[in-house]
């Protein structure tokens, strides 16, 4: 494998015309990555150590290893907000600022900061590159697959949500409230007031993260930090909230792209 896997990435490429195999095929992308993609980025990132039960790295972990090659697997940010998960080898040293560097592997020039709280795993030594992105992917089925949130997503909802209401959209991504945010959040919404922007339904967070809300929701707040569920299980409002009351994994487990029951 090469020395530097992008394991996930929320820059995604779209077509623009032709088709991807053809000579004169244009593609675009964003900068700021797609919204579900950075969606499934963080949740990974946010489970990472609970389902590989790999130890949550610390600053000391690294300073231990300080002169010393080793294999990583790091949360990386652009500078437009777009999310990757990388896969990474070289050797670990300090700055004259006194941060943690990686250093090539072969020309030992410095390749990149390295900002211990976004160090999801390490190994010692070289060789580990296919079993980071294996774990990568263990945390990635625990997941819904999720694609595209639109606005005729939202639309296509009532105005108003009948007696007996269905939900119409699932959506998961990062739910933001300040002074901060949970990723993995899942909204059941069964309407949608076009005039006012709000959708309404069900929303499961992370119980460590904040508060089960039952509450309105900006569409554009969705349509920049979640995706569309794809495939989830029909529910009525009823068998949505007990949803709600299920343990947030054992709830999240229902949405998986390989779901356990």
């Amino acid at each position: 494998m090469n020395r530097n896997v992008t394991v996930l990435t929320s820059i995604l490429e779209t077509p623009v015309s032709g088709e991807p195999d053809e000579a004169f095929s244009v593609v675009g992308y964003d900068l700021g990555g797609e919204p579900y993609a950075r969606a499934i980025i963080a949740a990974v990132a946010a489970d990472y150590h609970g389902i590989t039960a790999r130890p949550d790295p610390t600053g000391q972990d690294l300073l231990a290893l300080v002169q010393r090659d080793v294999t990583l697997t790091v949360l990386t940010e652009n500078g437009f907000g777009a999310l990757s998960i990388e896969a990474i080898q070289g050797r670990v040293s300090r700055s004259e600022h006194d941060q943690f560097v990686l250093l090539d592997e072969e020309s030992h020039d410095v390749r990149q900061v390295l900002n211990p709280d976004r160090v999801l795993d390490v190994e010692p030594g070289y060789g580990h590159l296919e079993m980071m992105c294996q774990r990568v992917k263990q945390v990635l089925a625990s997941l819904p697959a999720v694609d595209e949130l639109t606005e005729d997503h939202l639309l296509a909802l009532p105005q108003r949500s009948p007696r007996e209401a269905q939900i119409g959209v699932f959506a998961f991504g990062t739910w933001r409230a300040d002074p901060g945010s949970s990723p993995g959040a899942i909204w059941m919404l069964h309407s949608y007031d076009r005039d006012d922007d709000i959708a309404v339904g069900l929303l499961i967070l992370r119980p460590w993260d904040g508060v089960r809300q039952h509450g309105p929701v900006y569409g554009r707040r969705l349509l920049a930090d979640a995706g569309r569920i794809i495939n989830p299980p029909s529910a009525s409002l009823t068998t949505a909230r007990d949803l709600c009351d299920l343990p947030y994994h054992e709830a999240l487990a229902r949405f998986a792209s390989t779901p356990t029951r």
